[in-house]
């Protein structure tokens, strides 16, 4: 008879295959992650090769996994740095997570899988890899800017995966994808966090800095981590899990400012946690199953990736950071990560899923695992490839955009009642009426539906069908008006504290409203859809949507078209002007500002000198648009002027540049075209 394994056998053997394997894939250039899983995978219960007998005692140590992983993202997570990426980290994180949902429902659907499932997927597909992401972003130079933008959008993330970890406990609690629900739920964990944050405020960061005046690393150590399970235990004994108690010790214990040295010695002991955690969800893979579902992992995968940069780029767009951190964090955000396996966990506890969705999570995270760096490092030939091939109008549009976005930025800080601040409120307010509107007709309509359909002796399905279709058309429409009516009422009150002339701009205003209407579907339509159309019982909800973003889409290319023939006909007009200027050799020696034309924003002249690094090089490889947000929109070489100049054209000594952009990217576009190192950065 054969003795017990003890738990120092277990995780000897665990800790004995992870130092084997993770050396081999860092060497390969690969996280050590996916090494875990595979090791997992190979030893599980599954596979044939069964090293660890009991995969409970298993599962219990990675538990401590979890409280250590939430624990660094706690750490993480200062409350000013969160408000100070709400602005445009948060709208991104909001509409990436609710459209990533909506996709993951659509998946489950084409999988065959229950509105649980499926609900459980698009919560595991919209959370990105914290740890995979920031481990790239150590090895890539990208600049300040395009880290400030990924980092701030994982702090958003993150902050939306504790709110989903404590909506899905509700969905596995009552078994039903419900609103109301979910909403109670949520709504518990405001209540508990608020609790847990505002007490904890009080003797957290006091008893960290009590700890910290001993100079003793030990000490500051075990009084970390102690508080770290003490909240975790009071998260677990409220019904929550863990990694919620874990996630606020961390934020509380980084509002005291040791937030550094606590990581710095916390990271060893999560590594080795960690490392446990997804051995523990290899272990849960069955391997044939696994390649029989590869089919649907490369699907997803693939969707996964695609979805990501879409949603991501183009909020990143309309939020005005510019195209290249919004394209390179749309590539970097596209995989699965530490989230999707904790929630797929605590989907499989209450057994509410299949064992396919861990299956299928496992292998979308090994192939995005792999994909991620080699985008990261490709990404500056994807953005120079997608800026090429961006129709010049559209490029200058964009541009245009960026400037506005920043306009709004100034007139919403310097005054408190001024329109600008009136018709975001009004936004924001129409944009939560709108999602609770959408609550309210799910919440009644299968009851209105089978009450109608009794009454009348009508068949449910089309009762169902009239009914939906008239309370959006009379409740929501009304409300979706006002939205379009406020989004015409902001743009017209920067362009006018500006002093635009309406005549001048009337297609770059219709083109601005449908980008911000654009932002408005991402922000509110897809969230409403995804939390609430499972009430209406019906696939086709999620498809109406679908077809609106699609209508929206077109209807904003249509404008940008028209705003680029706006664009064309004031460089003409630039040129005619340019061709009446004084000569060079004056603007050289003077500053020379042409008039102003309002549809080409911000412009600024520069003179290109023969000892400047661009000369001789074209505007392809400077790649100037790309890097700093700049058009240039004109050259003068003697007596010829091109205007809207295309990517191979070449500059030469002497040559004029009409460009276009913010204050900070013309001035990074100047240091760029010198040649400074400063334009690096």
């Amino acid at each position: 008879m054969h003795a017990e394994p003890s738990i120092i056998q277990e995780f000897g053997i665990l800790l004995g295959l992870a130092a084997g394997i993770a050396p081999i894939f860092k060497r390969l250039g690969q996280p050590a992650m996916v090494g875990y899983l595979c090791i997992g995978a190979a030893v599980g219960p599954h596979a044939p090769l069964r090293l660890l007998r009991d995969p409970e005692r298993v599962k219990e140590l990675a538990e401590f996994g979890v409280v250590f992983v939430m624990f660094g993202v706690g750490l993480e997570l200062r409350l000013h740095r969160l408000l100070e990426a709400l602005p445009m980290a948060g709208l991104t994180g909001v509409a990436q997570v609710g459209f990533m949902m909506w996709v993951g429902h659509l998946l489950a659907t084409w999988l065959g899988w229950s509105d649980v499932e499926g609900a459980f997927l698009g919560a595991s597909l919209a959370i990105s890899s914290t740890m995979v992401v920031s481990r790239v972003l150590e090895e890539m130079p990208f600049e300040e800017k395009v880290k400030n933008t990924i980092l701030s959008i994982l702090v958003v993330q993150d902050l939306i995966g504790i709110l989903l970890l404590a909506a899905m406990t509700g969905v596995a609690v009552s078994g039903r994808v419900q609103a109301q629900s979910m909403a109670q739920e949520v709504l518990r964990l405001a209540v508990l966090a608020a609790g847990m944050v505002i007490g904890g405020s009080w003797v957290v960061p006091r008893w960290m800095h009590l700890a910290s005046r001993l100079n003793s690393q030990e000490v500051l150590l075990v009084t970390a981590s102690g508080l770290c399970f003490a909240f975790a235990a009071a998260a677990s004994h409220l019904g929550y899990s863990v990694a919620l108690g874990a996630f606020v010790a961390g934020m509380l214990i980084a509002e005291s400012g040791l937030a550094r040295r606590v990581e710095g010695l916390i990271e060893p002991l999560r590594d080795v946690f960690a490392s446990v955690f997804f051995v523990s969800i290899g272990m849960t893979v069955d391997l044939r199953r696994l390649i029989e579902m590869s089919p649907a992992v490369i699907l997803v995968a693939f969707v996964v990736i695609i979805a990501q940069c879409l949603v991501v780029t183009s909020m990143g767009l309309i939020s005005g950071v510019g195209l290249r951190p919004a394209l390179i964090g749309g590539l970097m955000l596209g995989q699965v990560g530490e989230f999707s396996f904790i929630l797929a966990s605590l989907g499989r506890s209450m057994h509410m899923v299949l064992r396919d969705l861990p299956t299928l999570l496992v292998g979308v995270s090994v192939l995005t695992v792999f994909t991620t760096p080699l985008l990261a490092r490709a990404s500056d030939r994807i953005v120079r490839f997608v800026d090429r091939h961006l129709p010049a109008p559209l490029r200058h549009l964009l541009v245009l955009y960026d400037q506005w976005v920043a306009a709004l930025r100034v007139q919403y800080r310097e005054s408190q009642n001024n329109r600008v601040r009136k018709a975001l409120r009004a936004l924001l307010f129409d944009g939560l009426l709108v999602v609770g509107l959408f609550a309210g007709i799910a919440k009644i309509s299968r009851p209105v539906t089978r009450w109608v359909a009794v009454e009348l002796g009508v068949r449910k399905t089309y009762v169902h069908v009239v009914w939906v279709t008239l309370a959006f058309v009379l409740v929501v429409g009304p409300v979706l008006w006002s939205m379009m009516r406020t989004t015409h009422a902001l743009v017209d009150a920067v362009f006018e504290r500006q002093g635009e002339d309406r005549r001048h701009t009337r297609a770059l205003r219709q083109a601005f409203r449908a980008l911000l209407l654009v932002g408005m579907a991402l922000l509110v339509g897809f969230p409403a859809v995804t939390l609430f159309g499972a009430e209406f019982k019906s696939q086709k909800v999620l498809w109406a949507m679908a077809l609106f973003m699609a209508a929206l889409v077109f209807s904003t290319w249509r404008s940008a078209k028209a705003a680029g023939e706006e664009i064309q006909s004031a460089a003409l007009s630039l040129a005619r002007f340019l061709m009446a200027s004084p000569t060079s050799s004056e603007r050289a020696s003077s500053p020379f500002l042409p008039p102003h034309l309002p549809v080409l924003g911000n412009l600024h002249s520069v003179v290109v000198q023969p000892n400047w690094a661009c000369v001789g090089r074209s505007l392809g490889e400077l790649n100037l648009r790309a890097l700093t947000d700049v058009a240039v929109l004109a050259i003068q070489r003697g007596e010829r002027v091109i205007t809207i100049p295309r990517g191979e054209e070449v500059l030469l000594a002497h040559d004029l540049l009409l460009i276009t952009g913010t204050d900070d990217s013309v001035e990074q576009g100047i240091h760029l075209l010198r040649g400074d190192s400063q334009s690096q950065g």
